[in-house]
């Protein structure tokens, strides 16, 4: 019992560690890529070094694609980290259209979004809930981008999908003023794909390469431009984040990689899981071996219970994980971050741990 116990606790530790790295990697797409239409959109972004810092050019993205029979929108966001009331949120300039073509909302109090307010602002239910924020009140946000506060009123509280529910949302215009960006900039530019549109069409146009081989990118993919003098250089992503790691010199598997080793040494502890028959119950095994009953046999029905504990016990860690999010994810400027998983992770995890288990026992001496 104190095997299995100590191995479901060693496991839980991994997988939710894990889920933390995984979940950190996942952010910026959640962020980015509104649910309702995460299958039907390409992202256009520029190349940056930390997140929220990247700058597109709306006309450049249009132009390009311009004749592009599967683009039914292009629409352009800005994103800007802010301080409301002491605490960090996103403030996001969109268009209003766009949020009631697209998105869809409901107003739960207050005024629907209107673009010709520029001193107003509208929140998302959940932020509103959070910051007890209400219509008619009276906000000081700060951006990181800005040297001087904007007073706003706020307008409406509306119930949105992710992630425009735990934001502040401004018009498109009052969004590039904060984050202090010209007309023709955006942080990105959304590329809707009418219903049945081949994405890589609009990736070849955008990226100027052929896709055949990267048939994943049918599901999502993230565009970084790349502004040297006049020329613009384009590459195609899977997600957000590899924008950010690969201008680190890092792709995605050596984040995967990472997190691998990250399990494979911490997954040592469960070496003296396997010394614990041993030292525990020294004189049971002993008395075992005296009346006939092999070594092996004994490491060998030690070893066939830690597997079975283990596969058992991942298989329960990884089916609570969903729900232990709501518990264990910590919000990140009030987006709620569900601890992630990877089908590599939930191979290699167990796989360390009975590795390790199995050098233990086989290494202790069982009577």
């Amino acid at each position: 019992m104190l095997i299995a116990l100590s191995l479901l606790v060693l496991m839980f530790a991994l997988a939710v560690t894990s889920g933390y790295v995984l979940s950190a990697y996942a952010f910026y797409d959640e962020l980015v890529v509104p649910r309702e239409l995460s299958s039907r959109v390409v992202v256009v972004s520029g190349v940056s070094l930390a997140p929220f810092t990247s700058v597109v050019r709306v006309n450049a993205v249009s132009s390009a694609i311009s004749d592009s029979p599967g683009v039914r929108d292009v629409v352009p966001e800005v994103l800007v980290p802010a301080v409301l009331n002491g605490t960090g949120v996103i403030v996001r300039g969109v268009d209003p259209n766009f949020l009631k073509r697209y998105v869809g909302y409901e107003v739960v109090e207050g005024r629907g979004m209107r673009g010709e307010c520029l001193a107003c602002a509208w929140v998302g239910s959940e932020l509103a809930r959070t910051l007890k924020l209400g219509a008619g009140d009276v906000v000081t946000i700060y951006s990181i981008f800005s040297k001087y506060p904007y007073i706003l009123e706020v307008e409406g509280v509306l119930k949105l999908p992710e992630p425009y529910d735990h934001e502040v949302l401004v018009p498109y215009e009052l969004g590039q003023l904060m984050r202090g960006v010209g007309r023709d900039y955006a942080s990105v530019v959304l590329v809707v794909l009418r219903e049945g549109a081949d994405p890589r069409e609009v990736l070849s146009k955008l990226a100027g390469a052929r896709f055949g081989e990267a048939p994943e990118l049918l599901e999502r993919a993230f565009i970084a431009l790349k502004y040297i003098g006049r020329e613009v250089r384009a590459q195609v992503f899977k997600h957000a984040a590899d924008i950010l790691i690969e201008r680190l010199g890092m792709p995605r598997s050596s984040l995967v990689a990472t997190a691998i080793s990250l399990a494979l040494i911490s997954s040592v502890g469960s070496y003296v899981i396997g010394l614990i028959p041993a030292v525990l119950s020294r004189d049971r095994l002993s008395v075992l071996h005296e009346q006939g009953l092999a070594k092996s046999r004994i490491k060998a029905s030690i070893l066939i219970f830690g597997g079975v504990a283990i596969i058992l016990g991942y298989l329960a860690v990884r089916a609570c994980l969903p729900a232990l999010s709501d518990i264990l994810g910590a919000p990140v400027l009030h987006h709620p971050v569900s601890l992630g998983s990877d089908p590599v992770l939930d191979v290699s995890i167990p796989a360390f741990v009975f590795l390790f288990y199995s050098t233990g026992v086989l290494a202790a001496d069982a009577g």
